[in-house]
């Protein structure tokens, strides 16, 4: 079966990925990777920045590509501030 390959290489990519960088699946249930979806949607983000289409950022990490080309536009990032 192709499907059942491929589901065993990305569980053999996972594993190595892991063991590569130290990762111990303790870690990664101690970050909540392993949470039911029904405790997903209660972690709610505060969105900072949105724009009319839709498009919104939570201010973390790196700025997203729609808010980088308004900024190369010359627009200001307050503009897209969520009040």
């Amino acid at each position: 079966m192709v499907f059942q390959r491929t589901k065993m290489d990305a569980i053999l990519w996972i594993r190595t990925t892991m063991a590569r960088n130290g990762i111990t699946f303790d870690q990664l249930h101690a970050t909540g990777c392993f949470a039911s979806p029904e405790l997903l949607q209660h972690a709610r983000v505060t969105v900072k920045y949105k724009d009319a289409r839709g498009h919104a950022w939570d201010g973390m990490g790196s700025i997203p590509e729609w808010l980088q080309r308004a900024r190369h536009a010359r627009q200001s990032i307050d503009h897209f501030k969520v009040d």
